[in-house]
């Protein structure tokens, strides 16, 4: 009898160490581009924005490990085959395939977003349900807005689209941002409920703190044409690193953790299908030697963050 609370003691330490490694344990989850498929002129403003809110948000799961990822400019939400396999180069448990649908005419000043979400098992390809949410209201009005602060002016880099935001949390601020959190929550609570069920081995790690900063030097790489690009806009972490390229490399210092790369490509190679705006993500991990990040985008213009 006396080893019995003892034996239950030892299991109990024992569960809690396993408790503890399980909690580590996140889902890697790829969010692609929301894709419009509005038929509407609902501005680059609405997709690009809630792209970044869903990363965001996201991340303040615990038990979510988000990748923002960059599939090119021939990107389709439907090829589901070509999206497992850039999961799988990703190396991604999970895509969230999201998608904006024509909106729900209320009366002539308001409008209906209507937002479809789906989520794929990178390991093996199965895709869970189409789920849409169309209870988000929102002005017809603020569909046409731009947004007018926080772009990178048309003076500063005259060949650039007005979408570009120079800082992601000026979306937050505006009307269409707020209606966007709404749906960012509803996509929460879908992804806490239906991936446990999806996916069976999550493999993402303990969160990443932030630490002081440390250099980095970052390129842009055509791996089909064997060159990097020479002119882009970049932003990383929202500040502005456009002036510390030099022969199309860039050098700076940044925070480790979590690190955004924005990026547009005004000139790119013929025949490389690019997007107008890529947004990706990766973790930067400082050390005592400067880290050196490459944007590879192949043949499709589909772009992967590799650390060299």
């Amino acid at each position: 009898m006396p080893r019995f609370p003892r034996l239950l003691f030892t299991v109990a330490i024992v569960c809690m160490a396993c408790s503890a490694f399980a909690q580590s344990n996140r889902y890697v989850v790829g969010i692609l581009p929301v894709d419009d498929e509005s038929a509407e002129s609902l501005t680059e403003t609405l997709p690009t924005g809630l792209t970044m809110l869903l990363y965001n948000h996201i991340r303040d799961m615990p038990n979510m490990e988000p990748v923002m990822l960059a599939p090119g400019g021939l990107y389709d939400p439907n090829s589901q085959d070509w999206i497992q396999e850039y999961g799988k180069k990703s190396h991604i448990d999970a895509m969230l395939i999201s998608r904006l649908l024509p909106t729900i005419k209320v009366n002539d000043r308001r409008r209906r977003l209507v937002f479809a979400i789906e989520m794929m098992d990178v390991k093996t390809g199965k895709v869970s349900p189409k789920l849409v949410d169309d209870t988000v209201e929102i002005q017809t009005s603020d569909l046409a807005m731009t947004v007018a602060n926080g772009y990178i002016s048309a003076d500063e880099r005259a060949s650039l689209v007005a979408s570009f935001f120079k800082n992601s949390a000026d979306f937050e601020k505006q009307r269409l941002g707020t209606a966007s959190l709404k749906l960012v929550d509803w996509t929460k609570s879908q992804l806490q409920s239906s991936l446990p069920t999806l996916v069976a081995s999550p493999s993402g790690t303990a969160a990443e703190a932030k630490t002081p900063p440390c250099p980095i030097t970052f390129r842009i790489r055509f791996m089909t044409k064997h060159s990097i690009a020479k002119g882009y806009v970049l932003l990383a972490n929202d500040t502005d690193q456009s002036t510390t390229i030099n022969d199309g490399i860039a050098a700076f210092s940044i925070p480790g953790g979590p690190l955004v790369i924005r990026a547009q490509i005004p000139d790119p190679p013929y025949g490389i299908p690019t997007s107008k705006l890529y947004q990706a993500s990766t973790i930067l991990t400082c050390s005592s030697q400067p880290q050196s990040l490459t944007m590879e985008i192949g043949a499709a213009g589909e772009a992967l963050l590799r650390w060299e």
